[in-house]
């Protein structure tokens, strides 16, 4: 048996290949900002220069009340989205309301150059496919970047972000979450 995680096996393959996107996909709640998290603990580890965000939910007791979005290099911390709307949280998507100024924000430190030779952004949704959200720096980084480049995308978005963002099946390698 195997004694390297799904993880790293598919991180060895796609910094390997020629293939410039890695997708993590899986269903809602699967496990795919996990499985960022480990990935760029991997790469941490394998001195791999890497940028880029990830996000965290928030909760009160065991509800979900909203998302934390954390930059790859600094850190830095700011609470994207809400389940409660107000004078910060006013894009309305799902159940959460969303921060416009911590976008804009975010999405200025990922069209900054950067030394990076990748890129994770966690996860392209329903905004980006309505060209909100993260998608000024998701559309920058691969029309105008060189980066190799991670995404966490729902399954029942997978298609539609292939087509939105013209990713063909031969740039891109797929870490199915079960």
């Amino acid at each position: 048996m195997d004694s390297h995680s799904q993880e790293e096996n598919s991180l060895s393959e796609f910094l390997q290949s020629g293939k410039r996107f890695l997708i993590i996909t899986g269903e809602v709640n699967s496990g795919k900002t996990s499985t960022v998290e480990q990935i760029i603990s991997l790469l941490h580890s394998a001195d791999k220069k890497i940028g880029g965000v990830f996000s965290k939910g928030t909760f009160i007791g065991s509800e979900k009340t909203g998302f934390n979005v954390i930059d790859v290099k600094s850190y830095c911390t700011k609470q994207l989205a809400s389940i409660y709307f107000d004078k910060n949280f006013t894009i309305s998507q799902g159940r959460y309301y969303f921060d416009p100024e911590v976008f804009k924000e975010f999405n200025n430190r990922l069209i900054q150059p950067s030394e990076s030779d990748i890129i994770v952004i966690d996860e392209i949704g329903y905004l980006e496919l309505y060209e909100k959200g993260f998608f000024p720096s998701i559309e920058y980084l691969i029309n105008k970047s060189t980066n190799k480049i991670i995404f966490t995308v729902r399954k029942n978005l997978l298609e539609k972000t292939m087509n939105k963002f013209h990713l063909a099946d031969n740039q891109v390698q797929l870490l199915k979450i079960i």
